[in-house]
């Protein structure tokens, strides 16, 4: 089983591993990335997720995961765009929009990092892991905020406990 690195809360290595479904300690975090492909257009690429074991079976959703022991949160972007959708992106490419600290949410301490990669796509030639992903589509933001509010795209910004979560995604870079 795949072991991930603790935090304190301040984002300082604590020397420390977990596996996924250890119980931590409530001033222990890990790290988790979000990845949003922008198209040249201003559309994100969204994955309809498979896993059936997450609790995001079925739901809409961007690229994220945990990073692995030892890997940085960059790292964990790179690797899981290209686990996921067989995409490669340069890590040059990545623009860190947030970091966020979400402290007590489902006794879950998080500090997740929001990246946007703006690339020229097209789904068709996307290879995505079927285990993972079973259908993937471009969306516009004003689409996924509905696909939010009808409860088909998870909900980021109540997971992370950051009402303007995705404010992030408007009118940068």
């Amino acid at each position: 089983m795949e072991r991930f690195d603790l935090y304190d809360e301040e984002g300082r290595f604590l020397k420390k591993t977990a596996r996924r479904g250890d119980s931590l300690a409530f001033d222990e975090f890990f790290l988790v990335v979000h990845v949003w492909i922008e198209d040249e257009k201003g559309w994100f690429l969204i994955q309809r997720r498979a896993k059936r074991t997450d609790d995001t079976y079925g739901l809409w959703a961007t690229t994220t995961g945990i990073p692995k022991a030892g890997e940085k949160p960059r790292q964990a972007a790179l690797r899981e765009t290209k686990e996921e959708l067989g995409l490669t992106l340069k890590p040059e490419g990545l623009e860190e929009l947030a970091r966020i600290k979400t402290k007590g949410k489902n006794r879950l301490n998080t500090i997740t990092s929001v990246y946007r990669v703006k690339k020229r796509l097209d789904p068709a030639e996307l290879s995505p892991d079927p285990a993972e992903v079973m259908d993937t589509r471009l969306a516009p933001l004003d689409e996924i905020l509905a696909l939010v509010e009808e409860g088909e795209f998870w909900d980021y910004a109540d997971i992370l406990l950051k009402q303007d979560y995705f404010c992030l995604l408007k009118g940068r870079g």
